[in-house]
């Protein structure tokens, strides 16, 4: 164990969620010498303002690449240590030989063929998607980033991990760490607390729709699985990262090029990546390049858990269906639900969701099938919708589970602008999900408790006025011709046809120069948005770049009521909560136009008369939820961790250009203090006289 590995995780990695846990473990333990000196702290609602004592938590060992193994409850965690190089490059390239027409050389190593397109790429160990992380609940993850592009800073951002006591690992660049210059490497530490389909991928710029995130697993010992008896086989092959993949650097599409490129076309995506694989067909011709397909080999006769990621950035809702097949829901985001069945799924950017396959009677080994991606409104009305295939292939043994070689399907491609097949359909974008209706919402999936594993925070509030309220509108500014002729002007904007700026409470969020976690002293007062808790006053916000903060209470019982503002084009809005866990309310939709209904439904919540019949029974817990188009949804969480933690929405260009709110959980005194030796970042500005 190296000296620097043993001071970050000594400052910053979390142990168990409870004492007697911790006292278990160590029992049972008590003989092994490797142990690790680790800060303790409680998954609860209160916190000292200093450091938890130490304990000595047993530790088996230091893995470098990787902790794939069986998880075992009582097990000691281990700490996985990986190391990621990113850099600039390209698809097809040098290392892809006589790919497609060799199909061999398609899988020598640093090939990267995405859709046979050749294009410039930004990668993480010269893989899209990057490499894996899959480990078990309790190890610590050790990330060592280094940057070898050579023109852009980044940071790494952990999608779903609440980074409890780790706040400076959560990788938002001028939030929680100073973004990672090129040719500088940044050590990200975390515990794995929660088990469930996590993912990451970059927070800087738009550097995720060119190549950079991957899949992030926790496993959970058999014990700790609720929906354990609903499958056979959870296989690290069958974790499914969906990316929409455009043709250029995602640079060049921000703010746009409406005169080259059709305005409303140019933030839809060109194609999809499954696993990283995929085909081009030319909308023009229909010529395919046949670059490898991802082929998901299973058993006959087994019933195999896939772990789905939407890891789009683009406004295009993803729609996955399965030739022959239903698909049955156990878990959403990181959290078990009590499953149903569904024969659509729609998927938005951020979201996760943990499946088994339901396929015909009497299937036999050499079936295939096809897996069929496609997009939604409002990018389905458009010439050309994109789509990709993938193949669904069964297998009797174990030497044919490993290759990708399988027969495509005899049936035809599913067409460009596929309806899916008449049946249920999950995660509906108009919000109807009334009795009888076949479109379920994600509001009426229910959590399914676990019966052991660490304790959820309480969600029922224990005291009056123990509740936060509050409203985030989003929504987009449309800057006028003027503005762009005035001098020393320099507001962001994105190009969909006209000009557009993204809004929260019509605030565009611009990011302080140092990040408040660790810098809180040098922010100027003049940047913070003017409205401590915006969207609570009837008069709408005058419009600002500034600094969207609001400040919440520690341990407060907080409830946010999202909605849309004014949408010139019906889309939905995935948004997406860092550091929490948040139950979903309600969804549904209103007049979001009408001055009349947008006041009707604040009143509604600010009231607690909207939230106080949930759609569900259990409402299920969730990191990512979509707002449907025109809708609203209502969240709620307990305000436990103290530090300053993001919200936006997850499409790329809309979290580029401002939709995004930050909450300050309690104050800088009650936040975990820097570690040792972590950057600093800011403005220069040394006097003139």
């Amino acid at each position: 164990m190296t000296t620097a590995i043993l001071l970050l995780a000594v400052s910053l990695a979390i142990a168990a969620s409870a004492a007697h846990k911790s006292d278990r473990i160590s029992r049972q333990l008590k003989n092994d010498p490797r142990v690790l000196q680790l800060l303790y702290s409680d998954y609860e609602t209160e916190r000292t303002n200093s450091w938890r004592r130490a304990k000595q938590i047993p530790v088996a060992e230091i893995k470098v690449g990787g902790c794939h193994r069986p998880c075992r409850l009582g097990a000691p965690p281990r700490i996985c240590h990986y190391k990621f190089t990113l850099e600039n490059y390209v698809t097809m390239g040098e290392a892809c030989g006589d790919c497609p027409r060799n199909r061999t050389d398609c899988f020598e190593p640093n090939c990267v063929t995405a859709d046979g397109y050749e294009k410039s790429v930004l990668t993480v160990n010269r893989m899209i998607p990057g490499p894996t992380i899959d480990v078990c609940r309790g190890d610590i993850v050790v990330v060592d980033v280094h940057n070898m592009m050579h023109d852009r800073a980044t940071s790494i951002h952990w999608h779903g991990v609440i980074m409890k006591e780790t706040p400076h690992s959560d990788g938002v660049a001028e939030l929680t760490q100073c973004a990672i210059p090129p040719g500088v490497t940044f050590r990200y530490v975390f515990k794995a607390f929660l088990g469930g389909t996590h993912f990451w991928h970059s927070h800087e710029g738009l550097q995720k729709m060119d190549g950079i995130e991957g899949k992030l697993v926790v496993r959970v010992p058999p014990e700790e699985d609720v929906n354990l008896a609903e499958y056979d086989l959870d296989l690290r092959e069958h974790t499914l990262i969906i990316t929409d993949w455009i043709h250029d650097l995602t640079d060049a599409r921000l703010p746009g090029v409406g005169h080259r490129l059709i305005a409303s076309s140019q933030h839809r995506p060109d194609n999809f990546l499954l696993n990283g694989l995929g085909r081009y067909v030319d909308p023009v011709t229909g010529i395919s390049n046949e670059t490898p397909l991802w082929v998901a080999n299973v058993f006959v006769g087994q019933r195999h858990k896939f772990r789905l990621i939407n890891g789009g950035c683009t406004v295009c809702p993803t729609k996955l269906t399965i030739e022959g097949h239903r698909m049955r829901i156990l878990a959403a985001d990181l959290h078990p639900v009590v499953p149903v069945t569904v024969d659509t799924l729609l998927i938005l950017p951020g979201e996760r969701y943990d499946i088994v396959l339901i396929g015909p009677p009497n299937v036999s080994a050499g079936d295939v099938f096809w897996i069929h991606v496609t997009v939604d409104d409002p990018c389905n009305s458009l010439p050309g919708p994109p789509q990709q295939v993938g193949i669904l292939n069964y297998v009797s043994s174990f030497s044919s589970f490993s290759s990708n070689d399988a027969r495509e399907p005899s049936t035809v491609i599913p067409r460009r602008g596929f309806e899916a097949p008449n049946g249920i359909t999950f995660n509906s974008l108009d919000g109807k999900c009334n009795a009888g209706s076949r479109q379920l919402c994600a509001s009426y999936l229910q959590f399914n408790l676990p019966q052991i594993g660490p304790p959820a925070p309480s969600f029922t509030a224990t005291f009056p006025g123990e509740i936060f309220r509050l409203v985030a509108a989003f929504g987009f500014h449309f800057p006028k011709k003027e503005d762009f002729h005035r001098p020393d002007t320099f507001e962001k904007f994105f190009y969909p046809g006209i000009a557009v700026q993204s809004v929260i409470n019509n605030y565009s969020m611009v990011m302080p120069p140092s990040p408040p976690l660790s810098q809180f002293d040098d922010l100027s007062p003049n940047m913070f948005c003017p409205n401590p808790i915006p969207g609570v006053l009837d008069k709408p916000n005058e419009f600002k770049e500034c600094f969207n903060l609001v400040r919440v209470p520690l341990n407060a019982l907080v409830e946010i009521l999202i909605h849309s503002e004014g949408q010139p084009v019906p889309m939905s809005h995935p948004f997406h909560l860092h550091g929490y866990d948040f139950q979903v309310l309600r969804q549904g939709t209103f007049n979001s136009s009408s001055p009349t209904a947008i006041r009707n439904l604040r009143d509604s919540f600010y009231t607690g008369i909207l939230q106080s019949t949930p759609d569900s029974s259990v409402p299920s817990l969730r990191d990512t939820i979509a707002i449907p188009s025109l809708g609203y949804a209502v969240i709620r969480f307990r305000a436990f961790n103290p530090g300053f933690w993001l919200m936006h929405c997850h499409f790329a260009f809309h979290l580029a250009t401002g939709m995004s709110i930050v909450f300050q959980v309690g104050e800088p005194s009650d936040m975990v203090p820097a570690p040792p030796g972590f950057p600093r970042c800011g403005d220069y500005l040394p006097s003139l006289i």
